[in-house]
């Protein structure tokens, strides 16, 4: 099976190295579970953008939130790439101590 790819700002990986990371993260960072709010869903044809808002607990006390955009690629009716985009400043910010 071909794999899953997430393209962030911070560069391309496997979404399984990317679930483990995030995963690991999760676990040291995160206070207990955070929330997304869909604002905007684009589809029609390939691909499908979605604009959303998370929020975010923190063990430091802080909360991260921040805006995010979703570029879907499907291919053979799966999910083949997510281009994800984000505001790096307020994640920096946010896991600061």
């Amino acid at each position: 099976a071909d794999a899953v790819w997430w393209t962030m700002l911070t560069g391309v990986v496997p979404i399984a190295d990317q679930a483990t990371s995030m995963k690991a993260t999760a676990q040291l960072m995160f206070s207990g579970p955070g929330r997304f709010e869909i604002d905007l869903i684009i589809t029609g044809n390939n691909p499908v953008a979605i604009q959303a808002r998370g929020f975010q607990p923190l063990k430091n006390g802080k909360s991260y939130d921040n805006v995010y955009a979703w570029v879907i690629t499907f291919r053979g009716g799966l999910i083949s790439r997510v281009n994800a985009y984000f505001n790096p400043e307020i994640a920096r910010s946010a896991f600061r101590h």
